[in-house]
């Protein structure tokens, strides 16, 4: 038999993605070779294409089916970036769908006021976790992986459910969700103290912190993210080219983007030329971003270095008045930074940074360049083999003709004061 493929690992937020060994680095070793390693905005181009493929076709809305609905098949779903909407997955799970939104947002627990919910959504900040949650068409939907998280919370705390299902409170108490548990196995005690109380309310949120997922970053419902898959394509193509790139072809890939790029990367000499430095307030050229558009950092004041090279991963919107205005900017860096993390593990480790749009420098759309101005210069003869060549004489308008002047009026007996006949 064939060997089998290593296979990915689940659990909380703080996975990373696999390394240069996945299912993917075939495809990026594929299409590299020594002439195209140098050219690298074409490949990149190219690798994001299917980046985004992979993205969108994980992006449409699904209903699940009868075998997926079944626990076992929940928890062995390989593709993660599957979207399901809420009445889905509360049919899947057996419960009303006001109890999953209390599980993945909020859900607030005396004595203490201490919230033992999820904090995979936000309804109120209309805020999501990016490749957990996300809000499309008026209805919050889940990933896969959400789903699995969800059903596995519901599986080691009946009772918490169970207290939920019996009606919305602003405010539960924890001595019922006690009473509720011991109801279920058949025991009858004394009344739960504040100490017990505050133990179960502490083991709900010991669960969520075991699996990492306090650590998750949110951001608004509006925000464009890449898949996971899509980001691993990226990883591994900059880790190709970091391989067959060494320091004495540096000068030759930087040749090879300028011809290839409309807006070439200004080197140490012209950069101070270009752009100034830490400008304040903030600026950039560039006004519009992409998933898998290639950026460079401007400024140095931010943790990166100027002329730090990623990727778009991920692009946070704040609606104001109906418009879309672009936040913040999630890059994937070409190489390790110790200022840079994972992103929630989307993203191989000191490889991930969050910037704000006007600290990049947008390569994949730079910025129109001012048209020079024509200059008017007058025609020369020049020599050919074929002899001198004049130019062109201009047609000859022909000029109006001159009118005639007119003749004197002539005058009716206008004498002036003279007289009469003698």
């Amino acid at each position: 038999g064939g060997r089998e493929k290593p296979k990915k690992k689940g659990g909380g937020g703080g996975e990373n993605i696999p390394g240069e060994k996945s299912k993917y680095s075939s495809l990026v070793r594929g299409a590299l070779s020594p002439v195209e390693a140098a050219a690298a905005l074409p490949l990149y181009k190219k690798i994001g294409r299917a980046a985004l493929k992979i993205a969108r076709g994980g992006d449409n809305n699904r209903t699940m089916t009868r075998n997926e609905s079944d626990s076992k098949n929940v928890f062995n779903m390989r593709n993660m970036n599957r979207y399901f909407p809420e009445k889905d997955v509360a049919r899947a799970l057996g419960v009303v769908p006001r109890v999953i939104g209390q599980l993945a947002d909020t859900c607030v627990f005396n004595p203490g006021r201490r919230d033992v919910g999820l904090g995979l959504r936000n309804q109120r900040a209309r805020e999501m976790i990016p490749t957990w949650t996300r809000f499309r068409r008026g209805s919050w939907e889940y990933s896969a992986k959400a789903v699995r998280v969800l059903m596995e919370y519901k599986q080691a705390f009946p009772s918490l459910v169970a207290e939920l299902s019996k009606g919305y409170k602003y405010i539960y108490n924890a001595e019922d969700l006690l009473l509720q548990a011991r109801e279920g196995v058949g025991e009858s005690s004394s009344y739960p103290t504040k100490e017990q109380s505050y133990g179960v309310l502490r083991k709900l949120q010991d669960w969520a912190r075991s699996r990492k997922l306090d650590k998750l970053k949110s951001c608004p419902s509006t925000s464009e993210i890449l898949t996971e898959e899509g980001i691993e394509l990226l990883a591994n193509l900059s880790n190709e080219l970091r391989k067959q790139t060494s320091l004495t072809r540096e000068k030759e890939l930087r040749d090879a983007i300028n011809e290839e790029s409309s807006m070439p990367i200004p080197t140490d000499a012209t950069r101070a030329v270009l752009y100034r430095i830490n400008p304040v307030p903030p600026w950039s050229p560039c006004e519009k971003f992409g998933l898998t558009d290639r950026v460079m950092s401007l400024r140095n004041d931010e943790g990166l270095e100027v002329g730090e090279l990623g990727c778009v991963i991920g692009i946070h919107k704040n609606e104001s008045k109906g418009l879309a205005c672009a936040l913040q900017i999630d890059v994937l860096l070409d190489k390790p930074n110790p200022c840079a993390g994972t992103l929630s593990g989307r993203c191989p480790e000191s490889r991930g940074v969050s910037l704000a749009a006007s600290s990049l420098l947008n390569l994949s759309r730079p910025p129109p360049q001012p048209k020079p101005k024509p200059k008017h210069t007058k025609l020369k003869s020049f020599e050919t083999s074929a002899g001198p060549i004049m130019p062109r004489p201009k047609p000859q308008v022909p000029k109006p003709k001159a009118q005639a002047p007119r003749p004197p009026m002539p005058s009716f007996g206008g004498g002036g004061g003279g007289g009469g006949d003698a």
